[in-house]
C-alpha cells in the first residue's frame, strides 16, 4: 500500500496525466478518479431484502481493510437504520475473496441461535459458498435465507437458484475512465474529475421470499 500512495503521490508531483480506477483518499483530493457508488449499492442491496421481508441481515465482506467494503458497509448500517433496524455487528463478517471462505463464514452466521434471514456478500465466490452452505444445512434459499452478491457475473445467472446480484456497468467504467484521461491529455489544467457511478439491483430467485 505504501509503494501504491508513493506512485500515486509522485505522478500528481510530475504532473502526469493519469486517472485512478478506485476513490483514492489515502492520497488526497487532487486526482482525476472514477469509481462505483458502493455505498449507494450496500444500501440498495438492504433495501431489496427489507422491500421482500427480510430482517435480520447479514454482511459478508472479503476484507475489511478494502475501501470499497467499508463504503459498502456504510450503506448497509445506514440503510438498516432508515428502516429502522438497529444494526448488528456480529452480523458483519470478513473473509477472503473465494468460495472456501464463503462456505465458513455461512457456517458461523448459520450455526448461530439467532441466525441471519439474509446475506449480502462481497462477491459471487463468496455467495456460491454461502448458497452451498445453506443446502449442506437444510437452509431453503430463499423461503428461510436470502442471499444478495455484489457482481452480477453470468456464474450468478447460473447458479441453482440464480443469486441477486447489485450490477455494475463495467462498460461505462471504462468509458469514464478513458474520457477523463483524455480530457487530462488535452487540457492539464482542467478541473479535476471525480466521478461515482450508480449500481442497480437485478432480482433473481435468491431472494424471492
Amino acid at each position: 500500500m505504501e509503494n501504491y500512495i508513493r506512485r500515486l503521490q509522485k505522478l500528481e508531483e510530475l504532473q502526469f496525466p493519469s486517472v485512478i480506477l478506485g476513490r483514492p483518499e489515502e492520497v488526497g483530493l487532487d486526482s482525476d478518479w472514477v469509481d462505483i457508488n458502493n455505498t449507494q449499492a450496500g444500501a440498495i442491496a438492504v433495501r431489496h431484502l427489507l422491500h421482500n421481508g427480510y430482517r435480520r441481515i447479514a454482511f459478508v465482506s472479503d476484507g475489511e481493510d478494502k475501501a470499497f467494503n467499508q463504503d459498502r458497509i456504510e450503506g448497509y448500517r445506514r440503510e438498516l437504520m432508515a428502516g429502522g433496524i438497529t444494526p448488528d455487528e456480529a452480523l458483519i463478517i470478513h473473509g477472503e475473496a473465494d468460495h472456501e471462505s464463503g462456505c465458513a463464514c455461512a457456517k458461523e452466521l448459520l450455526a448461530a441461535k439467532d441466525r441471519p434471514d439474509a446475506i449480502i456478500c462481497s462477491n459471487d465466490r463468496m455467495a456460491l459458498g454461502v448458497l452451498r452452505t445453506a443446502k449442506a444445512m437444510g437452509i431453503c434459499v430463499p423461503q428461510e435465507l436470502g442471499i444478495v452478491c455484489c457482481d452480477n457475473t453470468v456464474v450468478t445467472e447460473l447458479a441453482q437458484p440464480a443469486i441477486t446480484s447489485i450490477d455494475v456497468d463495467t462498460f461505462e467504467l471504462g468509458l469514464q475512465v478513458a474520457e477523463t484521461l483524455i480530457n487530462r491529455i488535452e487540457n492539464t489544467a482542467a478541473s479535476i474529475r471525480q466521478i461515482l457511478l450508480s449500481t442497480r439491483i437485478i432480482e433473481r430467485e435468491s431472494t424471492a421470499k
